[in-house]
């Protein structure tokens, strides 16, 4: 039998309902692993029965990353179910295009609050178990928007992301001597929903 790269692996991908989200969730499944898509969205199911459809391993889980009670609740569900978490992709991501001058307080909430608490609440909810078991992946999508590059309107989304590229530095300097690594992914335009 073929092994994969990631037999025996659980992942969660948040935000793996599409876009960059969906196509990580399946290669992750591709390799192996056992993936639970974390999304707020309800086509969260018709991705996990699509790629359940293409013989892979793949649960979805409905779930708000802004809320840390949820994000705890949801990996001591996994915990229970599979004794482990090997891979955490936070992925999850929002943006909505405004000059600064027009971006309303509603607006920006939501947005660092999706963008930055989402990952640090994930994070924040199998750390614990990552460090008992000295083992661990971390991925964040932050952006090239932010570190590197801006358009117009991005203000709220840039500081978001150029946040997770400095929590995600912090974070690898303190996990690495306990046997977990914390990456980041900097995309840049790639066609997506939420692109469009």
């Amino acid at each position: 039998m073929l092994m994969c790269k990631l037999d025996k692996k659980i992942a969660i991908v948040t935000g793996g309902a599409q876009g960059i989200g969906k196509g990580s969730a399946k290669i992750l499944a591709k390799e192996g692993a056992t993936v639970i898509i974390a999304d707020f969205l309800d086509i969260a199911e018709e991705t996990a029965e699509e790629l359940r459809k293409m013989g892979y391993n793949v649960e979805a889980k409905i779930i708000d990353v802004r809320d840390l009670n949820a994000a705890n609740v949801l990996v001591e569900e996994i915990m229970s179910k599979y004794g482990k978490i090997d891979i955490l992709f936070n992925n999850a991501g929002v943006n909505k295009r405004a000059r600064f001058e027009n971006v309303d307080i509603k607006t920006r909430d939501h947005i660092f609050n999706v963008n930055i608490l989402g990952v640090w609440n994930m994070t924040r909810a199998v750390y614990s178990y990552m460090l008992k078991a000295k083992y661990g992946k971390i991925i964040n999508t932050a952006s090239v928007t932010g570190v590197k590059v801006v358009d117009e309107g991005q203000t709220t989304y840039a500081i978001t992301k150029a946040a997770i590229v400095g929590f995600t530095k912090a974070l690898a300097y303190e996990a690495a001597e306990h046997g977990i690594t914390v990456n980041a992914i900097l995309p840049g335009w790639v066609q997506t929903p939420m692109v469009h």
